[in-house]
């Protein structure tokens, strides 16, 4: 029998398990705790600025130039709510220094 719950709960862990095999592939500078909403906010922002498909391709391009993608997350509503709070290691268990979405965009973009 169909369970729709259990559907999702596989989906979910799917998604995270996909999303744990990328984390390796991230400078620990560039790690930051964030939720999954802010997480879904930043990948919407994200995939609106993919590069469109012209007549002669057939699928979209996988890439957004830093500059578009830095000033769209510092424009958008939700984003400027969140740009004070901390994201990167607010409990302090980390040796990395603790930083706000702000600081984190800033260096990431200077870099």
């Amino acid at each position: 029998m169909f369970d729709p719950e259990e559907e999702v709960r596989t989906l979910l862990e799917t998604e995270k398990q996909r999303r744990l095999k990328e984390l390796p592939r991230l400078r620990p500078a560039d790690q930051i705790d964030i939720s999954e909403e802010h997480l879904q906010l930043i990948k919407n922002i994200y995939d609106k600025l993919k590069k469109k498909p012209t007549d002669t391709e057939i699928e979209v391009k996988d890439e957004v130039a830093s500059t578009s993608f830095f000033l769209a997350v510092r424009k958008h509503p939700q984003m400027k709510a969140i740009s004070t709070a901390l994201a990167r290691d607010p409990e302090g268990t980390v040796r990395l220094g603790r930083e706000t979405f702000n600081e984190v965009f800033n260096r990431m973009e200077s870099q």
